[in-house]
């Protein structure tokens, strides 16, 4: 799991990233291992619509 926070849509407020993945260190059949290297990591971006009022 990964976890980032920066102004990713430029609106002057912090966005969270939010990341995962599976490897594995053990040994895998070759073909399960083809199978999952050609399926795309999963990827959240969390928006901060929140406007904070001055």
């Amino acid at each position: 799991m990964t976890m980032d926070a920066n102004d990713i849509d430029g609106g002057g407020d912090i966005d969270i990233l939010l990341g995962n993945a599976f490897f594995t260190l053990g040994n895998l059949p070759p073909a399960l291992k083809e199978k999952w290297k050609k399926r795309p990591l999963s990827l959240m971006i969390l928006e901060n619509t929140f406007i904070q009022k001055k």
